[in-house]
C-alpha cells in the first residue's frame, strides 16, 4: 500500500541533484555483482538512511517526506469554499499526507470525511496506528526467495558501516548489527547465514574502503546452550561473547548472529508482556541475560530474518525490541519477507464508520515480486499435475521424467530432485525402495540417494545425513535424489535442486505449498534460461494456485512464463579506424618483492629461554548497570588428554608447511621438557594444565625455527602499450532495459554512422576517404586537415564535432556527473580552439587502458579512468590529460589512488622526455560553490604548455 508511494519519492530524489549515492549505485551496476532486486532495495534503503534520516515510518509521513500531491490539484477538484481546507493542508503536512492516502483508496468516503472533519482528526496517531504502533524505525524489505536476502543484509550492515566510519556521530547509521534467524530454523537458517562472511564488500564499494571495512567486521554466532536463568555471573557462553567487547561505548563492526527465540520473551505473564517497567524492571533483567546484555550494545542495527507477521513470536519480538528502544540502544530494524500481503485485511478506523482497509503489510518499504525473479534469477518452473492418487505411481512418473533430462552444470554440480514424503515411515517402507527400482533402470545405485530425517523408534536419523545434506551444492557431490521428511520447506538454499515432488496432502504444511515448491528454483548459473520440474498431486496443485493468488497475486499460468522482458536491442559501432585511434603508449610501475634473512634462527637457545605463561580464567559478576561488583579467579574445568607425538604434530601441522618431523627430532628433548611443564598426570593419564597458555607456547616454539627476514621491495617501469578498444569484447548489439545509460541515442547514433558512410550530410565519402589514406602514407598531414574541415557534421548543432570523440557508439555509464562533465568538455571554446579529443575509458570490460596502481609499498589494484582528453602532433597522439570524476561519496577511498597519480604522472613524464600526462580530479561537491567549468578550462592549460 505505502512502498509505492516511497518508490517514487525514492525516484525523485535519486534524480534530483541533492542525492550524493548515485555515484555508490553507479559502481554496483558496473561491478554487475549483485542482482536488480537488491540493488533496487538498496537504493531504498540509502534514501530512507539519509534523504529521510532514519525515522520511523509514522514520522516520515507526518512530516510529508513522501508528499507529491499539489494543493493546487486538491483545490481544482473541490469546489471554490475550500480556501481554508486547503491552507490547513498547507500548513499540516500529516493532513496532506493522509489526505493523499485517501485519493489512493478505492471509495472516497475518507476524502469528504477529511475534508469535514480535518481540524479535528489525529493525524499523528492514525499513522502510529498505520504502523503498528512501535516507537522504533521498522522497515520491511519483500523479496522473493531466491533474490539473495542474506547479501542483501551484509550489504546494508557494510554501507551503514561505510557511512557511520565517514560521519561517527551521525545517529542515522547503525554501529554494530543483531541478525535473527526465524525460531525453529535452527539447522538451516543460522548455516546459511554464517555465508555472509564470503561476502565481497568490493561488490558494493571500491578500494580500499571495501578492505578496510571487511577487516573492521567481526562475527558471533550465539548458538550455544542456555545457562541457568537466574545466573548473574558471565558464565553463559552467548553473553561471555558479547561481554568480551566491553567497555560496550566503543564497539564497532560486530555482528552477532542468532535465533529469534533466543531473545523472545518466554514464559512470562502476559501483564508483564504488556508493561516492563518500573516495578517490572527486575523481571526484564533476570528473564533472559542474554536479552540484558543486547540491551547494552550502543547503536544496534536489527535484521529479522523470514519476517511472518503478526504470529505470536513476531508479536513477542516487537516488544523485546520495544523495550531495547526504550533503552537507547536500537538504530533502526530491518525486516525480510517473501510476500507483501496479508492473510486478511487490517482496518485502522478514523471515525464515523470511516476506515482505511488495506491487505499489505503496511511497514514494507520495498518491494520485489516473484514473477519478475522467475527466468531472472530464478529458474523457470515447469509445472506437472499427476491425475492419479498413488502416491508411488506420481512419484515413478516424476522422477523418471527428471532423470530423463537431468543435466550436470557447467561447474560441475549434479541436477537433483528433493521428494517430500510426509512421514518417516512412508520414505522407509515404500518411497526409499521404489526409488532405488527406478534409479537402476538409469543404472545409478543408492550411492545417489540421499535420506534425511530425524529418526524415530524404528528408524534412526540416516547416518551422515546432516553433513551430505549441507554439502549438496559441492562438486564432490554424487547425490541426485533428495527423501526428506519435515525437512527443507524453508530457509534450505540449494542451487543444484532442479526438481519437487509433493505426492499427497501432508507432504508439507498446508500453508506452505507455494515455498516448498518454489524450493528448486534457485538459479546455479547467471543469464542461462534453466528450468526446474515441479510434480503435484491435485490437492497440492490446488493449494498452490491459491497461495500464489493470495500472497504474490499471480496465476499458474503467470508462474511458469514469469514477466515478460522489455529489453531493447542496441546497435554498437567500433569508429576507432574512421578516427585513426592508435594505442595509448606508457609505463607502468612493478612492484618486485623479495626477502632476506637478517638473522639465522638458533633453535636450540630459544626453546632453552621458553617458558609456560599463565593464562587465567577471570570472572566478572555485575549488576544491571554494568557496575562491577566482583572480580574472581576462576578455575578451567576442561580437560584434555594430552599425548607428547600429537602435539608435535600439532605443532606441525599449525606451522603452514613450515616445519616438518625431521626438523622437531634434534631438538626432542627440549621439546619433551616443554610438555612436561604444561601436563599433569591424574590416574595414571596425562592431560594438558589448563592455567597455562598453550597456544601461546606452540606459536613460540614454531618462531624459534625462524629466521628473521626483511621485506625488500624494488620498483620496476615496464613499458606497455594498451588499446582503448578491446576489439574481441566488443559486441555489434547488446540488449538492456535501461536506455538511458547509453550516449549518444540511438537515432543520433545512427545519424553519425549514416554520416561516416557518406549516406546524408556532406561528410566524406568512400573515395575521398580513400585520398585521406593515400595522404596519410604521404605525411601530408595539412591537406588531410582541409579535406576533414569540409565535412561539416550532424553533431555541430549540438556545439560539438562527432570526429573528436565517440571512438565507439554509443558509449554506456549510468552516472549523471560523468554525462555532465563529457558534456561540458565537448562543449568548452577551448576544447575546440586546441583541436583537441576525448574518449571515454571507463568501461573497464571494453578498455585495456587500465593503470596498475599502489601507494605506500602496498598494490591497490588496477585502476580505469574515466576519460582521456588527447592532443595529437602530426596525427600522432603527444598529449593526454586523464580524467577522473567522483561522486562526493567515493572521495575518500580515492585518496591514495589519487596521490599514486601524482606519481604516475611524474615518472611517465620523465622516461618520455616532456609532459605527456596530466590528470584532472573532478569531485561533484557543486553545492559546496565548485564550478565545474572553470575547473576544466584550467586544466586544459595542460596542452598549451611549452614542452
Amino acid at each position: 500500500m505505502f512502498y509505492s508511494i516511497i518508490t517514487k519519492a525514492r525516484d525523485t530524489w535519486f534524480d534530483s541533484k541533492d542525492c550524493h549515492i548515485k555515484e555508490i549505485v553507479s559502481y554496483m551496476q558496473k561491478k554487475a555483482a549483485l542482482r536488480d532486486a537488491q540493488i533496487e532495495a538498496i537504493k531504498t534503503y540509502l534514501y530512507l538512511k539519509i534523504k529521510c534520516q532514519n525515522k520511523p515510518l509514522w514520522q516520515l509521513f507526518c512530516e510529508g517526506h513522501f508528499n507529491a500531491l499539489s494543493l493546487s490539484e486538491i483545490y481544482q477538484k473541490l469546489n471554490a469554499n475550500a480556501h481554508t481546507f486547503i491552507d490547513y493542508l498547507r500548513l499540516n503536512k500529516a493532513a496532506l499526507s493522509l489526505y493523499d492516502i485517501a485519493l489512493h483508496l478505492p471509495k472516497n468516503d475518507l476524502q469528504q470525511y477529511i475534508h469535514k472533519n480535518y481540524a479535528a482528526i489525529d493525524y499523528e496517531q492514525i499513522f502510529k496506528s498505520l504502523f503498528y504502533n512501535v516507537s522504533y524505525t521498522d522497515y520491511l524489505f519483500s523479496l522473493p526467495m531466491g533474490a539473495g536476502k542474506t547479501y542483501l543484509m551484509v550489504a546494508f550492515i557494510y554501507l551503514d558501516l561505510y557511512f557511520a566510519l565517514n560521519e561517527p556521530d551521525n545517529k542515522s547509521f547503525a554501529h554494530n548489527f543483531l541478525i535473527l534467524a526465524p525460531s525453529g530454523l535452527k539447522s538451516s537458517i543460522i548455516p546459511s547465514l554464517r555465508n555472509i562472511k564470503d561476502f565481497d564488500v568490493s561488490w558494493i564499494l571500491p578500494e580500499p574502503s571495501a578492505s578496510k571495512l571487511k577487516k573492521l567486521m567481526k562475527f558471533e554466532i550465539l548458538n550455544q546452550s542456555k545457562t541457568n536463568k537466574k545466573s548473574n555471573k558471565i558464565q553463559n557462553p552467548n553473553v561471555a561473547k558479547i561481554a568480551s567487547y566491553q567497555p560496550y561505548e566503543t564497539m564497532f563492526g560486530v555482528i552477532l548472529l542468532t535465533n529469534a527465540e533466543k531473545v523472545i520473551l518466554e514464559k512470562l505473564d502476559k501483564d508483564v508482556l504488556q508493561d516492563l517497567s518500573g516495578e517490572n524492571e527486575q523481571i526484564w533483567g533476570s528473564a533472559n541475560e542474554l536479552r540484558d546484555t543486547i540491551t547494552n550494545i550502543p547503536n544496534l542495527g536489527i535484521f529479522i530474518d523470514e519476517v511472518h507477521h503478526a504470529t505470536n513470536e513476531e508479536i513477542k519480538l516487537r516488544q523485546v525490541v520495544n523495550e531495547w528502544n526504550k533503552k537507547g540502544s536500537v538504530n533502526m530494524v530491518a525486516g525480510f519477507s517473501g510476500t507483501p500481503y496479508l492473510k486478511s485485511s487490517e482496518k485502522i478506523i478514523i471515525g464515523d464508520n470511516v476506515k482505511i482497509e488495506h491487505k499489505e503489510i503496511s511497514n514494507i518499504v520495498y518491494y520485489y515480486p516473484l514473477i519478475k525473479g522467475i527466468g531472472n534469477f530464478l529458474k523457470t518452473p515447469v509445472l506437472k499435475t499427476a491425475h492419479t492418487l498413488n502416491r508411488l505411481e506420481i512419484v515413478e512418473q516424476a522422477l523418471k521424467e527428471f532423470l530423463k533430462d537431468s543435466k550436470i552444470y557447467e561447474n560441475t554440480l549434479n541436477a537433483k530432485m528433493a521428494i517430500y514424503c510426509g512421514s518417516i515411515e512412508n520414505l522407509e517402507e515404500q518411497i526409499y525402495p521404489k526409488v532405488c527400482e527406478i534409479l537402476a533402470d538409469f543404472r545409478l545405485d543408492s550411492s545417489h540417494i540421499l535420506k534425511f530425517h530425524k529418526g524415530n523408534k524404528s528408524y534412526p536419523e540416516p547416518k551422515n545425513a546432516l553433513n551430505e545434506f549441507e554439502n549438496l551444492d559441492s562438486p564432490f557431490s554424487k547425490i541426485k535424489v533428495i527423501l526428506l521428511v519435515q525437512i527443507g520447506k524453508e530457509g534450505w538454499d540449494c542451487k543444484s535442486l532442479s526438481g519437487v515432488v509433493l505426492a499427497q496432502e501432508g507432504d508439507c504444511p498446508k500453508n506452505m505449498v507455494l515455498q516448498t515448491a518454489c524450493r528448486c528454483l534457485r538459479q546455479v548459473q547467471k543469464y542461462k534460461n534453466e528450468k526446474a520440474l515441479i510434480y503435484l498431486n491435485e490437492f497440492n496443485a490446488k493449494k498452490l494456485a491459491e497461495q500464489l493468488a493470495q500472497e504474490q497475486r499471480m496465476s499458474i499460468e503467470e508462474f511458469q512464463k514469469g514477466e515478460e522482458k522489455k529489453l531493447i536491442e542496441i546497435k554498437r559501432y567500433d569508429r576507432t579506424k574512421r578516427l585513426h585511434l592508435s594505442p595509448i603508449d606508457f609505463y607502468q610501475l612493478k612492484l618486485i618483492f623479495s626477502n632476506s634473512i637478517t638473522k639465522s634462527t638458533n633453535p636450540s637457545e630459544c626453546l632453552k629461554s621458553l617458558k609456560p605463561t599463565k593464562d587465567s580464567l577471570i570472572i566478572k559478576e555485575q549488576d544491571l548497570n554494568n557496575k562491577v561488583l566482583n572480580i574472581s579467579i576462576g578455575q578451567r574445568q576442561s580437560k584434555e588428554e594430552a599425548y607428547f607425538n600429537l602435539w608435535l604434530y600439532k605443532i606441525i601441522k599449525e606451522s603452514f608447511h613450515t616445519l616438518n618431523l625431521q626438523d622437531l627430532k634434534p631438538f626432542k628433548n627440549l621439546l619433551k621438557e616443554l610438555f612436561n611443564k604444561i601436563t599433569l598426570k591424574e590416574n595414571d593419564k596425562l592431560y594438558f594444565n589448563p592455567d597455562f597458555d598453550r597456544k601461546a607456547l606452540e606459536s613460540s616454539i614454531r618462531k624459534a625455527f625462524c629466521d628473521k627476514r626483511e621485506l625488500q621491495i624494488q620498483k620496476e617501469l615496464i613499458p606497455q602499450s594498451a588499446s582503448l578498444l578491446i576489439a574481441s569484447k566488443f559486441k555489434s548489439s547488446v540488449f538492456a532495459d535501461n536506455v538511458t545509460a547509453f550516449i549518444p541515442t540511438q537515432d543520433i547514433v545512427q545519424r553519425i554512422i549514416d554520416e561516416d558512410e557518406g549516406k546524408i550530410g556532406v561528410a566524406l565519402n568512400k573515395e575521398e576517404q580513400k585520398i585521406i589514406t593515400q595522404l596519410e602514407s604521404l605525411g601530408q598531414f595539412e591537406a588531410i586537415k582541409v579535406m576533414q574541415q569540409r565535412a561539416k557534421t550532424f553533431l555541430e548543432e549540438y556545439h560539438y564535432d562527432k570526429d573528436k570523440t565517440y571512438h565507439y557508439l554509443p558509449y554506456q555509464t549510468d552516472s549523471a556527473y560523468e554525462r555532465e562533465v563529457f558534456n561540458e568538455i565537448l562543449k568548452l571554446q577551448k576544447f575546440k580552439e586546441l583541436d583537441l579529443e576525448i574518449y571515454y575509458n571507463g568501461d573497464n570490460a571494453l578498455s585495456d587502458f587500465k593503470i596498475q596502481a599502489s601507494y605506500k609499498n602496498t598494490n591497490l589494484g588496477k585502476y580505469t579512468p574515466d576519460f582521456l582528453i588527447l592532443q595529437r602532433k602530426q596525427n600522432i597522439i603527444h598529449k593526454i590529460l586523464i580524467v577522473e570524476t567522483k561522486g562526493e561519496t567515493f572521495a575518500e577511498s580515492f585518496k591514495a589512488k589519487k596521490e599514486f597519480m601524482d606519481e604516475f604522472i611524474k615518472f611517465n613524464n620523465e622516461e618520455f622526455g616532456y609532459k605527456k600526462f596530466g590528470f584532472l580530479y573532478l569531485q561533484d561537491d557543486r553545492d559546496k560553490g565548485y564550478e565545474l567549468i572553470e575547473a576544466i578550462d584550467e586544466a586544459l592549460k595542460f596542452f598549451e604548455l611549452k614542452e
